[in-house]
Parts: structure tokens; sequence; C-alpha cells
């Protein structure tokens, strides 16, 4: 199963210095990484183990 999750910041370089200290050591990778309205946007995905529910 994967997760996503989309972050912002208006600094680029600050948006890759956030993710990979917060979220790249747990798992999550960047997926892509947008300019909108002014503001940079990441799409992060975790992959994760299957529920066997």
């Amino acid at each position: 199963m994967r997760k996503y999750m989309s972050i912002f910041n208006s600094s680029h370089e600050k948006l890759i210095e956030f993710i990979n200290r917060y979220y790249a050591r747990r798992g999550w990778r960047i997926i892509s990484i947008v300019k909108s309205n002014g503001d940079f946007w990441a799409t992060l995905e975790l992959e994760t183990e299957k529920n066997n529910d």
C-alpha cells in the first residue's frame, strides 16, 4: 500500500532541506515538485506493508 502527502514552502531550497530532515529518513520519497502561486509544492510517497485484514 502507498501513502501520499503534499507539503509546500516558498523556498525551493528550504523545501528540499525540510523533506530531507523530516521525511526522507522515514522512507518518504519525492514524486514531484511544482511551483504554483509563488510556492513550491512537493508530492511525497511512502511504501507501506500490505495490510492482510
